[in-house]
C-alpha cells in the first residue's frame, strides 16, 4: 500500500519528497475493476499522486471515461496479456488497445502507458504505423512507451525510436532499461 511504498522510499531516499503515479498489476484474469477501486483509494489519501486505471480491449468505454473523469486516474495501463488471442506478444497496437481508448483518452488529456510488444518492438513498421497514426490522429492523448519502446536490445532504439522524433505527445519511461545505447538514442 501507500505507507509500505514510503517507508521504503525513506529508507532509500531519506528528506526526500516523493510523487507516485501508480497502477495495478495486469495479468490475464486479474479483477482489474477490483484493483482500480484500490488504487484509486490509496491514491487519493495522498498529496500529488495519480493513478493508472487498467482497461482491457472489450471494457465499456462510458465507464473508462467516468473513472477518468474521478481525478484519481490520468491515464489508462493497458498490456497485451488483455488482448483476445493466446499469442499475445505478437499482437498489433489496435488488438490490446482499440481505438476508443485513445480517443477517450484525448477526450480527457490522458496518459497511456503501453508495453509494445513484437520481437523488435518499436522498430517493427506495423508498431511505427500504428503509433504515428494513432498519436497524430489523437494528440492530446500523451503516449508513454514503457521501457523505451520495450529497448531490452539498443538495437531497437536505434532502429525505431527515431519515426517518432516529431511527435509531441510521446515520451519514454526508463525503468528496467540497462543499455546505454538505448538512453542516448532516447
Amino acid at each position: 500500500d501507500a505507507a509500505a511504498l514510503q517507508r521504503g522510499w525513506q529508507a532509500w531516499l531519506p528528506h526526500r519528497e516523493m510523487r507516485a503515479l501508480c497502477f495495478g498489476l495486469p495479468a490475464r484474469n486479474v479483477d482489474a475493476p477490483a484493483i482500480n477501486q484500490w488504487v484509486a483509494k490509496e491514491v487519493a489519501a495522498q498529496s500529488g499522486w495519480r493513478a493508472l486505471a487498467l482497461a482491457r480491449p472489450n471494457d465499456d468505454p462510458e465507464k473508462i471515461s467516468a473513472q477518468l473523469s474521478t481525478g484519481h486516474f490520468a491515464g489508462l495501463k493497458v498490456y497485451h496479456l488483455f488482448a483476445e488471442r493466446a499469442d499475445s506478444f505478437n499482437c498489433e497496437v489496435e488488438e490490446f488497445v482499440p481505438e476508443w481508448m485513445w480517443e477517450v483518452l484525448h477526450a480527457h488529456r490522458g496518459i497511456l502507458m503501453l508495453h509494445i510488444v513484437k520481437n523488435t518492438a518499436m522498430a517493427d513498421s506495423a508498431n511505427q504505423a500504428a503509433v504515428r497514426r494513432l498519436c497524430r490522429k489523437y494528440p492530446d492523448c500523451q503516449l508513454v512507451l514503457a521501457h523505451v519502446a520495450r529497448s531490452f536490445s539498443h538495437r531497437h532504439a536505434l532502429e525505431g525510436l527515431r519515426c517518432l522524433r516529431d511527435l509531441d505527445n510521446v515520451w519514454v519511461d526508463t525503468s528496467a532499461v540497462c543499455e546505454s545505447q538505448a538512453f542516448a538514442e532516447a
